[in-house]
């Protein structure tokens, strides 16, 4: 079905069973991706500014 309350389901067989095993991907729609976006955008300052913090070893 293609439904919003069944997007992102599927099927996995995974080795040594045959049994199917019920995965479920995120789903983000158009309209939430466009609203990401523009919260985003370059040159907008926001509300209220979040720290900056370095991570060691992250490459």
């Amino acid at each position: 079905p293609n439904t919003p309350d069944t997007a992102g389901i599927g099927y996995v067989i995974r080795q040594r069973t045959r049994a199917p095993q019920r995965v479920r991907a995120a789903y983000v729609s158009d309209d939430e991706i466009d609203e990401l976006i523009q919260f985003l955008r370059p040159g907008q300052q926001a509300e209220q500014p979040g720290q900056v913090v370095t991570l060691r070893g992250a490459a």
